[in-house]
């Protein structure tokens, strides 16, 4: 017990702290049951074939992580297909997708720990593909939002 005594002063100091200002977290963008509307697809800028896929049957949650105030055009989708026929069908839906650059990547382990920098899954969550995709739309309009500052020293 007196071990813990240094972290939990610790922690508190950070709380209270006036230096720290960076926070994390995801937020929801889909839940299972609920399709994903198309105004949310256009908006996004999604190739053909995307809003599909996420509205099939295997998509069940939806995140977008972000880091204090930088945007994250990244969502990430949480993909339950239960059986090979079924990883078939979602690998088509997948391949159905009307864009160049699209990639597949296979990942150790039986299922995925987190998504994004702070949501940690169950153990036993029965995720068997995470789908992500970009927004650059949505980049590009935060930047043109920032300061003219920004521009003026060169970040931009």
């Amino acid at each position: 017990m007196n071990q813990l005594i240094p972290y939990a002063v610790a922690t508190i100091l950070l709380a209270l702290s006036p230096c720290v200002s960076a926070f994390s977290s995801d937020s929801v963008v889909a839940v299972e049951g609920r399709p994903i509307p198309e105004e949310m697809a256009r908006g996004y800028g999604w190739p053909e074939g995307v809003l599909a896929l996420l509205n099939s049957r295997f998509r069940t949650g939806g995140w977008n992580p972000w880091f204090s105030e930088l945007r994250n055009d990244v969502n990430i989708y949480a993909m339950k297909p239960r059986d090979s026929a079924e990883l078939a069908q979602l690998i088509k839906g997948f391949a159905a997708i009307r864009s160049e650059g699209l990639q597949i990547r296979l990942e150790q382990g039986p299922e995925p720990v987190a998504i994004g920098f702070t949501t940690k899954l169950p153990k036993g969550n029965g995720i068997a593909a995470k789908f992500s995709i970009g927004c650059q739309k949505a980049t590009n309009q935060w930047y043109r939002n920032l300061p003219v500052v920004w521009r003026r020293r060169g970040v931009l």
